[in-house]
């Protein structure tokens, strides 16, 4: 809960504006959820992604995960930090049973 001002401000950048305290209502509920992962990426102390990965399950495929969203700061890209952040969110969706991540 303490990144949620950090967190807002990089949702900023894909185009919605969150208030911190929404973030953090928001993101108290997802992380108590088994079929959810968020998973922040810092660097020198800041930071500087984040992605959000869920379980879905539909008749035709079984469970699969989806990337709710993922973001890197613009003045971080092309580091490969959404690289390692869609690693992370690959590994948990494996752990969970998932062979497909859609996004």
């Amino acid at each position: 809960m303490a990144d949620a001002r950090a967190i807002a401000e990089l949702t900023i950048q894909l185009g919605y504006e969150v208030a911190p305290s929404t973030v953090a209502e928001r993101l108290a509920r997802m992380v108590a959820r088994g079929d959810q992962q968020f998973v922040v990426a810092e660097l020198d102390g800041d930071m500087v992604g984040w992605v959000h990965v869920s379980l879905m399950e539909y008749i035709e495929t079984g469970t699969f995960a989806v990337i709710g969203g993922l973001v890197v700061d613009r003045r971080r890209r092309k580091h490969g930090v959404g690289r390692v952040l869609m690693a992370e969110a690959e590994k948990w969706a494996k752990d969970q049973g998932c062979v497909i991540v859609r996004l």
